[in-house]
């Protein structure tokens, strides 16, 4: 069994340590980043502890063999090795990175700790508002107030994209300062942001506008696949990617793939009239096939969109799962039920962000109030 102590490192205190019974001792010295391993064999060696700032770890180097190394010798040698490792740290040749690669290598570190889907499309989307010329600057000669400039112009008519433009350059920034290829932090100047949750809702009547422009386009999968997403009340790229695979109609249920999910974890789904409508549209194919083979990954919303400006409504595509969970919830469904319909872990984020109670619905539940 190892075993470590900590000595004064003298000649006199090193020449009479004793071979251990088992295994070896480590001995380390009071004042240096010296350590002497001594076996059991009686062979005593140096080995230099030192702190490496690339790797975040301790780096150990054997020096040599006592007594052929002496205690002075020693601590000579450790010396020179740090003088060493300081004037390589110094002499590292400087790495050029601008500012579009470095947010690309942060979007690859969200890839491989394995953020959720939508963390990685809205840094995506920030990224898709910084200026082509700004992202080929050298990182190092990246302006403050041209990103804090980029943020607040940005601020005045999109708030959440600059909520996540500026959480995307601050986590860059501090990458970069990590991984040294700037020496100052580029962000300090830009002020915080402030975005409040979008609560855009249409009425009944202008949903039943759009659901009726929507049956009334030519295209088949864009119609069958923005009915299926107000059957299902999910989102736009859990519809876009499911397979015919997924869709079960003997157990009348569809299966969203954890892939495919933000909280990675599978999510099954019943289906009702309506997705069977949506699913009498199309011509089923192989199990690996996809159901909606579109190459733009938004593509549904940019319908939705459309659906909307034809009939003369303002609306997205989003819409359609904050009807589905504020339907349910008006309807009287219990929360735990529409949290197992829409996928939802949090309730809190459920009633914040989808419960939203439109003029129609308020009208009709403050009539039930009659003393």
């Amino acid at each position: 069994m190892r075993q470590t102590r900590k000595i004064k490192m003298t000649e006199a205190v090193v020449r009479n340590l004793p071979a251990p019974e088992k295994s070896e001792v480590t001995y380390t010295s009071l004042t240096q980043n010296l350590t002497l391993r001594v076996l059991n064999t009686g062979t005593k060696t140096w080995v230099a502890r030192i702190w490496n700032g690339d790797t975040g770890k301790v780096q150990k180097r054997k020096l040599g063999v006592w007594p052929a190394m002496t205690c002075a010798n020693a601590v000579k040698a450790l010396e020179a090795l740090q003088r060493e490792m300081v004037d390589a740290k110094l002499n590292k040749p400087k790495v050029v990175v601008t500012l579009g690669k470095a947010v690309t290598r942060y979007i690859d570190r969200l890839v491989y700790k394995g953020k959720s889907l939508s963390c990685i499309n809205t840094t995506k989307n920030a990224w898709d508002r910084i200026p082509k010329d700004l992202l080929d600057t050298e990182l190092s000669e990246v302006v403050p107030y041209d990103l804090s400039q980029l943020v607040s112009t940005l601020h005045k008519t999109k708030p959440g994209v600059a909520l996540h433009l500026r959480r995307t350059l601050k986590a860059t920034c501090k990458m970069a300062l990590e991984n040294e290829w700037t020496e100052k932090d580029r962000t300090l100047s830009i002020k915080p942001v402030r975005s409040k949750p979008n609560t855009k809702l249409c009425s009944l009547e202008e949903l039943a506008l759009v659901m009726a422009e929507c049956r009334a386009q030519p295209d088949v999968d864009k119609k069958a696949a923005f009915l299926l997403l107000a059957a299902t009340g999910q989102r736009g790229n859990e519809i876009q990617s499911l397979l015919w695979g997924d869709i079960d109609p003997d157990a009348n249920t569809i299966t969203v793939r954890a892939e495919n999910r933000n909280h990675r974890e599978q999510h099954v789904v019943p289906m009702n009239e309506l997705a069977h409508e949506a699913l009498a549209l199309l011509e089923r194919k192989e199990e690996h096939r996809h159901v909606f083979p579109r190459a733009h990954r938004d593509w549904i919303s940019a319908f939705g969109r459309q659906l909307g400006v034809t009939a003369g409504v303002d609306f997205n595509s989003q819409q359609l799962r904050k009807h589905f969970i504020s339907g349910l919830l008006s309807e009287g469904a219990p929360l735990h039920v529409v949290q197992a319909l829409s996928g939802y872990k949090d309730a809190k984020v459920l009633l914040s962000a989808y419960a939203i109670a439109n003029k129609q619905r308020t009208q009709e539940a403050i009539k039930l109030v009659n003393h």
